[in-house]
């Protein structure tokens, strides 16, 4: 596991000042909520700075946020609030990201919600297996805001979701079959 911190303060007030400036030049938080209502967000993420710095910056975005430190809390919380989308850090106590979102896609329950992973390290195997887990995206850390904006608009709303979910669905089926002819 490999921790990512905010490395400094700058780092901090450039993600502010990204939200800032979206939240008043635009008011896109206030056109997305009027679109996609209330939706909820799982946050599941060890480190405390980068949770706090993800709850505030996805509450003043609209949402309402839960928060899960552990794989393990993750899949006992999406399981018990089923949220709109999970947004899930990689290396994790215990169950890791990978891990947790195999346990959440192979719950009936759960296995419709968005899975977005959280990962500092860069694309690799994690990233693969991450997908054929049933992730839906990966968001290199540390994360712009306006990804994560997107992100999250992308799989909240539902018209957006709707179109997502069709092409991620023909993604799948291409690298399974890509997998299979390799494996053959």
């Amino acid at each position: 596991m490999i921790p990512w911190t905010v490395r400094s303060s700058s780092e901090c007030a450039l993600m502010f000042t990204e939200l800032e400036r979206c939240l008043n030049g635009t008011a896109c938080a206030v056109r997305w909520f009027v679109m996609c209502g209330t939706k909820k967000i799982l946050i599941v993420e060890d480190n405390p700075d980068l949770r706090e710095l993800l709850t505030i910056i996805i509450r003043r975005l609209g949402y309402e946020v839960a928060i899960a430190v552990t794989g393990d809390e993750a899949v006992a919380r999406a399981s018990g609030m089923k949220p709109d989308l999970i947004l899930m850090d990689v290396g994790l106590p215990k169950l890791n990201g990978v891990e947790a979102t195999i346990e959440i896609k192979a719950n009936p329950a759960t296995k419709d919600i968005p899975v977005v992973i959280l990962s500092a390290l860069p694309m690799s195997s994690h990233g693969r297996h991450a997908i054929e887990a049933g992730a839906v995206e990966i968001l290199q850390k540390p994360v712009r805001v306006a990804d994560l904006e997107q992100v999250l608009r992308k799989y909240t709303c539902s018209e957006s979701r709707a179109a997502t979910e069709s092409s991620t669905n023909s993604v799948r089926a291409k690298r399974s079959q890509e997998t299979n002819n390799t494996l053959h």
